[in-house]
C-alpha cells in the first residue's frame, strides 16, 4: 500500500496528461484516425527520378491528393526522400494549416522507410499546435492554425511518408467547389495522383492548361475522376517573367456554370443588410455641410476618409474570407480589409447619390484570369469603381497617403477587374496609369581650384509616384531618409556631405511632392588614379537607369516583365568655369516598347544632359525579345556621358623637353652604335647556296619590315598624351603631387630603350636585304634584347603600381604580360631557325666589301 501510494502521483500525472492532451488535440483535430473507406489506397513505390534534377537535397516520391466533395473531406498523402543532409530540414518537418472555425485534421499515419524496414512514428511524432498569424504584418488576421511535427532521427536516404485528412468546408461556399490540380513542379516528383469524388447530379467544368491530360472516370456510389502522372516534367521559370505567366501544366475544375454565376454569388455577398447608420450619417452630414453643392469635393472627401481614417486590417476567418463586414462594423472598429473598405466606401457614396461598384482583382494573374475556369476562388483583392460624369474612376480604398481630387488618384497596373455591377459581363479593362511622372534635376557646380562640387537636386513626383514618396516620408525618420539619399550620391565621389537638410514640399491638392537636396562633393573634380594626368567622370541618370531592365541572354522562350508604367524626365547640368570640349548630340528611339530621348548640349561653361524615358508596355513576348534587347542595348550604350579634362595644376603642363631630349639623344647614340655594328667585319663560315631569300625567311622578312612601323606607332601612342607634361616638374620636383624620381628615371630609360629598338630595327632591315653574314647574330641579339627589355619593364611596372591595383594598372600589366608572352614565343621560334637552319646559314654569307672595308 505504501509503494502504491508513493507511485500514485506519477500515475495520476500521466493520466491527467493523457486526458488533457486528447481534450486539447480534440479541439482542432482527430489524431490517428483510420483511412476513410472512400479513399483509393496508393502504395508507395519509387519511380527513379533523374538525380541530376534534384535540388535542395530532397524530392517528392509521391503526391497523392483526393477530394470528396460530397462528404467535404480532403485526403492528403505525401512521401519525401532526403538525398543529402540539406534535404533533411524539409523532409523532417510536417506542417498542416487549417481554419479551426470549420475544419478538423485527422492524422492517419507517419512512417519512415529506412533500408528494408518500416518505422512507425504515428504515435511519437510530437505534434504541436501553432497559432501563428503569418499574414499579420500584411494587415490580415486569418485565425488559421498549424499542426506541426518536427520528426526526430531522420537520416539521409530515409523516405518519410505521411497521410492526413482535413474535414470540413467553409460555409460561405455552400455547395460550390473549385480545384487547381498541378501536374508538374520546379522540382522532380516521382508520382502525382489526383482524385475527385462528386455526386451523380453535379455538373463539372474542366479546363486543361498547358497539358492534355484526360481523367479516368469511374461510377459507383460516387463519380470518381482520377489523374495520374509518373516522373512529371520539371518546369523552370526564366528570370523576370510576369506574375500572370504560368507555364505549369494543370487541370482546373469547378462546378460553377460560368462567370455570370460567379458574379451573382459575389453580388449576394456584397449586399448591404439593414444596420444602424447613425455614425455614417454624421460623416455624410459633415461632408455635405463642408462642401455644400460641390459633389466632386464630396466624393473626394469620402474617398480620403476611407483611405486614411479607416486603417487596413482584415479578419478573414471563416465566411469573412470572401464576405465583407457590414459598414457599421467598419465604422465602429475603424478598420477593415480591402473588401470591407470597398463596401464601406460604396455605402458612403450611396448616401450622396453616387453609384459605385466593387471590383474584384487577381493581383498576380491580372489579365490571365480571364482565361481561367469560372471559380469563386479566383480573386484576392477588391477595389471600387465610381461612376461619375459618364465614366468609371477606379479607387483603391486600401491606399493611404493619396491626396488630391479623386479623379486624379491612381492605382497599380491591375489591367483586368471583375466588376459587380448590374451588367451581364463581369470582366472589364482597367486603364493603366501613364500620367504619373518623376522629373529630376541634378545640378553640379564645380570649383576647379578646390576640386569640390556643390550638388543641388530637385525631384518632382506626381500621381502614384508622389504617393510612394509620401508613404516613405511618413514611415521613416527624416534622418534615415537623408542618410539614404546622401549615400546614393556616393556613386560620384568618396565623400558626400549634407549642406542643407532635405526638404519635402507636398502640394496635396494636385498630388505633387517636390524633394530638394543640397550636398558638398569633396574632391569631386579629381583624378581617380594618382598616377593619371587626367580627370575622368561618368554622368548618368541613375534613377532612370534603375527603372530600365537590361538583359543579357540572346534567346528567350518565356515572356519578360519590364517596369511599367515608367515616365521619367531627368536633367543633369554640370557647370565648370573652364568650359567643355564636347560636341552636342541628340539620340532618340521611339519603338513599340518605350520612348527614349537623350540630348547633350554645351552652352559656355554649362554642360546639359537631358533624358526622357516612357515605357509603353509591361511585358515582352518571346518573339519580340531579340528586338527589345537590341533597343535596350542601344539605350545602355548611350546613357552614360564620359567627360575628361587635364589636371588643373598648371606647373604640370608645358612642353615635355625632357622626353624630346632623351629621345633625340637615344636616336643619335643608337644610330652611331648601329653604324659601328654595321661596319664591324664579320666573315661567314658558310658558302652561298641560295641567291634569293626564300622558304620561311619570307615570313621573317615581312616581320622585319613591319617592326619599325609598329614600334613607331606604339611609341607615338604611348607618349601622345604626355607631350604636354613637364616631366622635370612632374617626377622630380618635391612640390609635385606626382613626385616619384625612381619612376621618372624608369620612364626616361624606357624611352631610351624604345628609341634604340626603333633604330636597331632599321639596321636589321638593311642587313637582311643585303644578306649580310652578320644578320644572323644581330637579329638573334635584337630578339633576345627585346625580350629581356620587356621582362625588365614588366618587373618595374609591378614595383611602381599602387596597392590595391587600379583598373588602369591591371590593363597595363595584362597588356605587358601579353607582349612578353608573344615575344617569348617568337624568340623561341625564329632565333633557333635563323642561327641553325640550312636556308639561313647559306643565304646570309655576304661580307662588308660594299663599303670597301677589307677583311682582316
Amino acid at each position: 500500500m505504501v509503494r502504491l501510494f508513493l507511485a500514485s502521483p506519477y500515475i495520476v500525472h500521466s493520466i491527467f496528461f493523457f486526458v488533457f492532451f486528447n481534450i486539447f488535440i480534440g479541439g482542432f483535430s482527430q489524431t490517428y484516425m483510420g483511412i476513410p473507406s472512400w479513399v483509393k489506397i496508393e502504395n508507395l513505390k519509387e519511380t527513379g527520378v533523374d538525380p541530376k534534377s534534384i535540388k535542395e537535397g530532397y524530392y517528392y516520391v509521391l503526391i497523392d491528393e483526393q477530394f470528396n466533395t460530397v462528404l467535404k473531406h480532403d485526403f492528403y498523402h505525401y512521401a519525401t526522400k532526403a538525398v543529402s543532409e540539406i534535404g533533411l530540414d524539409f523532409t523532417s518537418q510536417i506542417e498542416i494549416e487549417f481554419d479551426p472555425s470549420y475544419q478538423k485534421v485527422q492524422i492517419h499515419y507517419i512512417r519512415i522507410y529506412r533500408g528494408g524496414n518500416i518505422i512507425d512514428r504515428t504515435n511519437s511524432s510530437g505534434l504541436k499546435l501553432l497559432k501563428e498569424e503569418t499574414e499579420r504584418r500584411n494587415g490580415i488576421i486569418n485565425e488559421n492554425n498549424t499542426l506541426y511535427a518536427n520528426l526526430s532521427d531522420i537520416r539521409k536516404g530515409d523516405i518519410v511518408e505521411y497521410a492526413y485528412s482535413v474535414v470540413g468546408r467553409n460555409n460561405i461556399f455552400n455547395n460550390y467547389f473549385s480545384y487547381n490540380f498541378g501536374f508538374a513542379y520546379s522540382v522532380p516528383v516521382g508520382r502525382i495522383c489526383r482524385y475527385l469524388l462528386i455526386d451523380k447530379t453535379t455538373q463539372l467544368s474542366i479546363l486543361n492548361k498547358n497539358c492534355e491530360l484526360k481523367p479516368e472516370i469511374a461510377e459507383a456510389k460516387y463519380i470518381t475522376y482520377s489523374w495520374s502522372v509518373i516522373n512529371s516534367s520539371i518546369i523552370k521559370l526564366e528570370d523576370n517573367t510576369p506574375s500572370w505567366f504560368d507555364p505549369y501544366p494543370c487541370v482546373q475544375i469547378s462546378n460553377c456554370k460560368d462567370w455570370r454565376e460567379v458574379k451573382q454569388w459575389y453580388k449576394s455577398l456584397f449586399t448591404i443588410k439593414k444596420y444602424d447608420d447613425t455614425k455614417l450619417k454624421i460623416i455624410i452630414d459633415s461632408v455635405k455641410k463642408q462642401y455644400h453643392g460641390n459633389i466632386d469635393e464630396q466624393i473626394s472627401s469620402l474617398v480620403d476618409f476611407t483611405q486614411n481614417h479607416i486603417r487596413y486590417l482584415g479578419n478573414t476567418a471563416g465566411i469573412y474570407s470572401h464576405q465583407p463586414h457590414q459598414p457599421d462594423y467598419v465604422i465602429e472598429n475603424r478598420y477593415g480589409d480591402c473588401k470591407d473598405k470597398s463596401l464601406f466606401l460604396c455605402e458612403l457614396l450611396k448616401q450622396i447619390d453616387i453609384k459605385s461598384f466593387p471590383v474584384l482583382l487577381n493581383t498576380e494573374k491580372t489579365k490571365s484570369v480571364r482565361t481561367d475556369n469560372p471559380s469563386l476562388r479566383e480573386f484576392n483583392h477588391c477595389i471600387l469603381a465610381i461612376e461619375f460624369e459618364d465614366r468609371l474612376y477606379f479607387i483603391d480604398p486600401t491606399y493611404s497617403f493619396q491626396r488630391g481630387n479623386f479623379k486624379n488618384k491612381k492605382i497599380s497596373n491591375y489591367t483586368t477587374g471583375f466588376i459587380l455591377n448590374n451588367n451581364e459581363n463581369g470582366f472589364i479593362e482597367i486603364p493603366s496609369d501613364t500620367t504619373s511622372k518623376i522629373v529630376i534635376s541634378e545640378n553640379f557646380d564645380i570649383n576647379s581650384e578646390s576640386k569640390d562640387a556643390i550638388l543641388t537636386v530637385k525631384s518632382t513626383y506626381t500621381g502614384i509616384e508622389a504617393d510612394k514618396v509620401r508613404y516613405t516620408l511618413a514611415n521613416n525618420s527624416l534622418v534615415d531618409i537623408q542618410e539614404n539619399y546622401r549615400t546614393f550620391y556616393l556613386k560620384y565621389c568618396a565623400q558626400v556631405n549634407v549642406l542643407d537638410t532635405l526638404i519635402a514640399s507636398d502640394s496635396e491638392s494636385i498630388d505633387e511632392i517636390i524633394v530638394s537636396e543640397r550636398y558638398l562633393l569633396k574632391k569631386f573634380w579629381s583624378k581617380n588614379d594618382s598616377s593619371s594626368t587626367k580627370i575622368q567622370k561618368d554622368f548618368m541618370p541613375y534613377i532612370l537607369n534603375e527603372r530600365i531592365l537590361y538583359v543579357s541572354d540572346n534567346i528567350r522562350k518565356q515572356p519578360l516583365a519590364i517596369s511599367y508604367p515608367v515616365n521619367i524626365i531627368q536633367t543633369i547640368n554640370i557647370n565648370k568655369a573652364e568650359g567643355w570640349s564636347i560636341e552636342s548630340k541628340t539620340i532618340q528611339d521611339d519603338n513599340k516598347f518605350f520612348h527614349y530621348f537623350y540630348k547633350a548640349t554645351v552652352n559656355g561653361s554649362l554642360l546639359s544632359l537631358n533624358y526622357k524615358y516612357l515605357s509603353k508596355i509591361s511585358d515582352i513576348n518571346p518573339e519580340d525579345y531579340t528586338e527589345y534587347k537590341s533597343k535596350v542595348d542601344f539605350v545602355n550604350t548611350n546613357i552614360v556621358m564620359s567627360v575628361s579634362a587635364n589636371d588643373v595644376n598648371a606647373k604640370v603642363y608645358g612642353f615635355n623637353w625632357l622626353l624630346m631630349l632623351t629621345s633625340l639623344v637615344s636616336i643619335i647614340f643608337s644610330s652611331i652604335l648601329c653604324y659601328q655594328l654595321y661596319k664591324r667585319p664579320y666573315v661567314s663560315k658558310f658558302e652561298k647556296k641560295y641567291d634569293q631569300i626564300g622558304g620561311w625567311l619570307v615570313l621573317v622578312g615581312l616581320g622585319i619590315i613591319f617592326t619599325p612601323i609598329v614600334l613607331s606607332y606604339e611609341v607615338v601612342k604611348l607618349y601622345s598624351d604626355e607631350i604636354s607634361i613637364n616631366y622635370f616638374y612632374f617626377f622630380f620636383d618635391k612640390s609635385s603631387e606626382y613626385y616619384q624620381p625612381l619612376k621618372g628615371y624608369y620612364v626616361i630609360v624606357e624611352n631610351l630603350g624604345n628609341m634604340f629598338l626603333i633604330v636597331a630595327s632599321i639596321l636589321i632591315i638593311v642587313l637582311f636585304f643585303k644578306k649580310k653574314s652578320s644578320f644572323r647574330v644581330y637579329y638573334s641579339g635584337y630578339r633576345i634584347f627585346n625580350l629581356a627589355f620587356l621582362i625588365i619593364d614588366l618587373i618595374l611596372i609591378y614595383g611602381f603600381v599602387d596597392t590595391p591595383v587600379s583598373a588602369e594598372d591591371k590593363i597595363l600589366i595584362n597588356t605587358e604580360m601579353a607582349s612578353v608572352a608573344k615575344m617569348f614565343v617568337q624568340t623561341c621560334i625564329w632565333v633557333p631557325y635563323i642561327l641553325f637552319s640550312d636556308r639561313s646559314r647559306h643565304t646570309f654569307v655576304n661580307g662588308h666589301n660594299e663599303l670597301n672595308i677589307p677583311h682582316k
